[in-house]
């Protein structure tokens, strides 16, 4: 029994102190409930910032993530460009070489040529020479053939002339000197 009086007893005091208040003014009690409302709406409004910046916070990191992704392909492909303009450049020093290989050649075929365009002035020079010496070699013949025909005329054939170690068969009895220098 002695629990169910001093049970009995904490409830009264209980509904007392419930009807007296605790102390504190019903004004400063508001007060404090405003600052409190206050406060927790300002708590909400901050949440919702939060959440808000963390959206946003998500959206930038995605967007980080797809920049990086980019980024990685730009390099992979300056790389590949890199390796792309040293192979060039090889194949430039290749063909540079190639270049002042034909260079070499065609200085060669020029000076070739050069000798051989002397040669050919040369040559040119001596059938010009040839050419003159046989246009009077070919006067000198006509009036051999013109002096011959000449003596042929004047003196006749030589009939007692001792003929010279012709064959028999040449037929040459009876032939003048201009016949036979034309058989030659």
């Amino acid at each position: 029994m002695q629990k169910r009086t001093v049970a009995i007893m904490a409830v009264m005091g209980c509904a007392v102190a419930m009807l007296t208040g605790c102390g504190i003014k019903q004004e400063v009690f508001d007060a404090k409930v405003a600052e409190l409302d206050t406060a927790n709406q300002e708590i909400e409004t901050l949440n919702g910032t939060i959440v808000d910046k963390d959206s946003l916070m998500e959206n930038k990191k995605g967007e980080l993530r797809t920049a990086n992704a980019k980024l990685e392909e730009q390099v992979a492909e300056i790389s590949k460009a890199n390796a792309k303009a040293a192979e060039t450049a090889s194949e430039l020093e290749i063909e540079k070489t190639k270049v002042s290989g034909l260079e070499g050649r065609l200085e060669s075929a020029k000076s070739s040529a050069e000798r051989a365009r002397k040669a050919t002035d040369e040559v040119d020079a001596e059938l010009e020479t040839l050419q003159e010496a046989y246009t009077v070699l070919n006067a000198r013949w006509d009036q051999f053939e013109e002096n011959l025909d000449t003596l042929d005329k004047t003196v006749g054939p030589a009939a007692d002339a001792p003929v010279v170690a012709i064959e028999e068969d040449a037929g040459v009895e009876g032939k003048t000197a201009m016949e036979m220098l034309n058989e030659l």
